[in-house]
Order: C-alpha cells, then structure tokens, then sequence
C-alpha cells in the first residue's frame, strides 16, 4: 500500500489532490499561505465632522465665486474634502432662511426639568417620615 506514495516521494512528485509546494517550502515545512496576511486590527470608526455656521457660510461664498471658472468649484470641494450634496444642502438651508440650522445641535431627547421635578416630588412623597 506505501509503495505508490514511496515512488512519489523518490520522484518529487505530490500525489493528485496535494497542493504544489517550492522545494525549498517543503524542506522547510512551510504553509503554503502567503507571508503577507492583512492586518487583523480593527480600524475605529471615523468621526463625524461638524461644520459651524460660519465655516459654512464662508464655503458657500467660496462656492459662488469659484462657479464663474471651469473646474473652480471641484477643486474647492476636493482642498476642502466635501461633497457637492452637502453643498446643496447648505444652499437649500440657506434659503428657507433657517439660521438656525446652521449651527450645530445635540441630537436627541433631553430630559425636561418640569418631569424631573415631578419624579422627585413623588419619591419624596413616598418616603417615610
């Protein structure tokens, strides 16, 4: 039964189904893997940037006066790294006259001082006196 094997081995000759392998890496008993494997580490997660009112404003002028050149605009949002959806965004804000949205908020509920009190004037009720 080893006799086919032998003479695979005499001949440097791996049987079908074996993967093919240098001399030198079956000498040295590597693993056929490449030696450059990619990196395991996570990368963290980008933040968000948060553009203030006047950056924006600034950009939009900008916007407006590199539109009279050809190819003004691309090269401003390429120096700046924006898109030209955000552009339009600003524009349409802008517009409609929300000032206001133009400055940064903090997303989300906040508690209301009014429920607040009103948890606190029940807890105290309930205490023993």
């Amino acid at each position: 039964m080893h006799a086919p094997t032998a003479a695979f081995e005499r001949l440097a000759v791996k049987p079908p189904g074996e993967p093919q392998r240098s001399a030198a890496a079956a000498k040295a008993g590597a693993d056929p893997v490449p030696a450059s494997r990619p990196d395991p580490e996570v990368v963290a997660k980008p933040k968000r940037r948060i553009y203030t009112a006047e950056y924006k404003q600034r950009i939009l002028q900008e916007a407006e006066v590199a539109a009279t050149t050809r190819g003004g605009l691309g090269a401003l949002l390429r120096r700046e790294g924006l898109y030209s959806s955000l552009l339009t965004y600003w524009r349409r804000e802008r517009a409609h006259g929300i000032l206001e949205a133009l400055t940064h908020r903090n997303v989300g509920r906040s508690p209301s001082a009014t429920r607040w009190k009103k948890k606190s004037r029940n807890f105290a009720d309930k205490m023993p006196a």
